[in-house]
Order: C-alpha cells, then structure tokens, then sequence
C-alpha cells in the first residue's frame, strides 16, 4: 500500500514511514464515529504492512484535532443509554491501545491545535513534536465530562500527578513553550520545520533494529518486570539483528537491521 484514502483520513507509506493524516478539514478533525472508525482502517493497514518501520500521526494546515464533535454527543447522549455509552467509550479507549502497542515506533507531528480526543492520541505515541504555533489542552471538565480516551492514565507518566491534575481539572490550554517545559512534547519547532524535525527523528528511528525497539516498547509501556526484560534479551541475543548489530560495532560501521 503507498496510499489509502479514507473519508476523514489519508494514509501513505513512503520510505518505510507510514503516515496518518487526520482529513476532515471542514469538521477541524473532530472526532466521531466516521473518524474512529476510519482511523481503525488506517491501524490495520499499519499492522498489515511489511515495510513500515516508523509511524507518524498528524493533522491537516493549521488544525490537529478540535477533540469531540461536542453537537454530536448531544444527539448520541439523548439516544443513547448508559451501558451503551460505556462500551463506546472503551472501544476508542482499545482503538488507542492499539496505537500504542504498534510495535513501530509512533510520533505525533502537532502541526496545530489539538484539543481533547485530540490531544490523547497523542499521549498513546512514543515522541511528540509540536509546532511553535499550536495550543493543547483538555477542556473536557469545562462541559462537564472527562478526558477518558487516555487522559487519566497516559499523562500522568508523562508529565507527572501533579501536572496531570493541573492540566485536566483546570481544563486551559497551555502553548507549545509550556507543553516542552513539563515534558509533554519531545520537541518544538515552527511550523514550517516540523515535517523536517519529523522526518530527521524517523530517519534516526528507521535504522535502529524493529525487533529491539518493539521489545523496549513493551517493556516501557507495561512496565513488565526485570524477568521479562531478562527473558526478552536472551532472545534478541539469537536474532540475526544483534549480531549484525555487535558485527557493525566492532568493525566500527552502520549496521543494517532486516528485522529477523
């Protein structure tokens, strides 16, 4: 697949990076049932394609995501019951773990504004870099709901508690100076650098070894005990990756990971 066009995405692969362009510029990305279920297509793809090594997530010009289409959950809370509700939810909470558990390495490009449901798939990525000009936040406690795609759980590794109370019980958007200064984002650069910053950043990722970065991933991300990272190491010690690896080391070269 080089390409896939979705109603509110678009995806492509080119030179082993698989990128998802959130592509509904009338509706400021919003999130909805058609842009769920659309980005469930998009990781599909992902985990069905042989040649991607690096992930990346971005928005459209100016907008990365407005969060919740806030008229639509109107219609769907007066038609909708509560149990109904609750597995919706954790079905986008899922579609976000799946995010999270790619084994590829995930960067979230923040071209502009990301609120809410927009700001949290970020969360699920490895490396966040922002532009200069956009605004983040949670307002979700301003119309009396929660960020629960991920808000309550991922930002509190990333920023610490209290940050993470600060940025949802507040709700106010903080600027991209204050989103690098309490480690929310890996990165900023204006927004006409960012598609260079990422691409600088995945061309780093892209000749690491997939099977060690998988495996670090997963030990990161479920905090796994010091057996399994034991246990994880005596089999990536059998991979052809790390003897190519400790081969190129030794003859002072950059090695050239396949994966196997």
């Amino acid at each position: 697949m080089e390409q896939l066009n979705l109603e509110c995405i678009t995806c492509n692969l080119n030179d082993k990076i698989f990128t998802i362009q959130l592509n509904r510029q009338d509706k400021l990305n919003a999130f909805d049932d058609l842009l769920f279920m659309d980005l469930s297509t998009s990781i599909k793809a992902v985990k069905e394609s042989q040649n991607t090594r690096v992930v990346v997530i971005t928005g459209t010009d100016k907008i990365f995501s407005a969060g919740g289409n806030l008229r639509k959950f109107i219609e769907y809370r007066e038609k909708t019951d509560q149990t109904t509700i609750e597995r919706d939810m954790r079905q986008g909470q899922k579609l976000f773990d799946l995010i999270e558990a790619l084994p590829q390495p995930t960067i979230a490009a923040i071209n502009g504004h990301a609120m809410g449901a927009g700001l949290q798939i970020t969360f699920a990525c490895d490396f966040r870099i922002m532009a200069n000009e956009a605004i983040v936040g949670l307002p979700d406690v301003k119309n009396g709901i929660i960020p629960g795609i991920g808000g309550t759980s991922r930002l509190p590794n990333l920023v610490g508690v209290a940050k993470a109370k600060e940025l949802v019980l507040l709700g106010d958007p903080i600027d991209a100076q204050t989103a690098l200064k309490i480690g929310l984002v890996n990165q900023v650069v204006s927004r006409e650098k960012l598609a260079a910053a990422v691409e600088k950043l995945a061309g780093k990722l892209i000749i690491r070894s997939p099977l060690a970065m998988a495996a670090a991933k997963e030990l990161i991300n479920t905090a796994a005990p010091l057996s399994k990272a034991a246990a994880m190491q005596a089999a990536l010690l059998k991979t052809e990756d790390s003897m190519e690896g400790i081969k190129a080391f030794l003859e002072k070269r950059t090695p050239v990971f396949q994966g196997k």
